[in-house]
């Protein structure tokens, strides 16, 4: 995709919008914040200040590695003109030596495309490698979703927007996923590390299943500070237009931009890391106890849920094989479609774990062993009934529904 085109589609759509609640998505990098802050990455605020309104207006920033005066356009028509005009001015391909450098340091890092711009999703496609995420069949309230109006409410895929010299420092993705990204424009430098050598990193979250934040500048290292960097291994992997990368769960990297970039990413989960996610999530439950606040034990909460979830019988479908033709890219609803599980078995589930199940029994969880099933069934059962749980004839009768010709010899 080009910058032209990336414009004509979106330049006309609000950088903030009322209804999105998920934080500021327009970034800059601090070094300072290594350890921190996820990816060293600082909240960009008071965007209308600096003359960003629109993505027309931060793609002339990133592009021009300054503010490109000409004017406030009153219209979406005239804010098209603009843009066109400075396309003329840059051309389409921009060479880097001819970028202003350093360019903008503004990074749009990590948007919900379904938030920015929705017309964006029917200019893309799902690469045909990667066929499921076991994620969209877990309800939406249990997912990462967005909070503006939309019939999807998907979190990813995700926009990336750059101008030369931006960056991300080191870090690991959440929810034990893995992720591609897909390069659309200009030419992105990954280092990249295994989850083996994250000791050696200096991670900062070492209470986490797995670290994200580390302190170490993985482009510019301080052997001296960090000396257990020297004995760690480094991959390096370098992305044109057209090429995508795959990073497995809980791999550390850094990210910098030689040229300004446009790039698109989806994190899932398959068969392959649901179980790193399960434990991933069995380990959220205990979040409350190492990070204080009522926004914690909500998530704890949660992360309760959907390991009840996960653990169901019927849980996952694998899409992969409800894929007729693996040979082609898919447009972004019919990868949506084919993911989506029965809604009377997702109902019946839901019922079942409606109730607030005791920590203790999500803990003693390793596998999705029958009797253990049983068992988070008889805690959650005590538990409703010590409350006295009005609803607990409907809980036993949707455990039956779901359950009984799975388990009828573990009650």
């Amino acid at each position: 995709m080009s910058w032209t085109k990336l414009s004509e589609v979106c330049g006309h759509e609000q950088l903030e919008k009322k209804c999105d609640t998920g934080g500021k998505q327009v970034k800059e990098y601090d070094p300072s914040l290594a350890g921190s802050e996820w990816g060293s990455l600082k909240e960009v605020r008071n965007l209308t200040a600096r003359g960003l309104v629109t993505m027309g207006d931060l793609i002339e920033q990133q592009l021009s590695g300054k503010r490109f005066s000409m004017g406030s356009p009153t219209s979406v028509e005239e804010e098209s003109e603009s843009i066109q005009e400075l396309m003329a001015y840059l051309g389409d391909a921009i060479d880097p030596e001819e970028q202003a450098a350093g360019g903008s340091e503004l990074y749009l890092h990590d948007k919900s495309i379904d938030v920015l711009c929705p017309a964006l999703l029917d200019e893309l496609r799902v690469p045909r490698f990667f066929r499921t995420d076991y994620q969209l069949q877990v309800p939406l309230y249990l997912r990462n979703r967005h909070s503006c109006p939309s019939k999807l409410k998907m979190s990813h895929p995700s926009l990336f927007l750059g101008g030369k010299g931006t960056q991300s420092g080191l870090h690991a993705d959440s929810r034990g996923s893995r992720f591609w990204m897909a390069l659309l424009s200009g030419k992105k430098r990954f280092r990249i590390f295994s989850p083996d050598q994250a000791e050696l990193l200096y991670p900062t979250d070492t209470y986490r299943f797995y670290p994200t934040n580390f302190e170490v500048n993985a482009f510019e290292p301080d052997y001296e500070r960090f000396p257990k960097l020297r004995q760690a291994v480094c991959f390096e992997a370098e992305l044109g237009p057209g090429d995508i990368i795959f990073i497995p769960e809980g791999w550390p990297h850094a990210v910098i931009n030689d040229e300004a970039i446009i790039a698109t990413s989806y994190n899932f989960v398959d068969r392959h890391n649901l179980a790193h996610h399960l434990m991933y999530m069995r380990d959220r439950t205990k979040l409350g106890k190492n990070v204080p606040g009522p926004a914690a034990a909500a998530d704890a909460r949660e992360a309760r849920t959907q390991v009840g979830w996960m653990l169901s019988p019927s849980f996952p479908q694998d899409a992969a094989i409800l894929a007729k033709d693996d040979t082609s890219d898919e447009t972004w609803h019919q990868f949506w479609a084919r993911q989506a599980s029965d809604p009377a078995q997702a109902h019946t589930i839901r019922e079942l774990f409606r109730t607030e199940l005791p920590t203790q029994a999500v803990l003693d969880m390793d596998t999705r062993d029958p009797a253990l099933m049983a068992y988070y069934y008889k805690m959650g059962r005590k538990q409703a009934l010590s409350e006295g749980d009005p609803a607990m004839a409907k809980f036993d009768k949707a455990y039956a529904q779901a359950f009984a010709s799975n388990h009828a010899t573990d009650l």
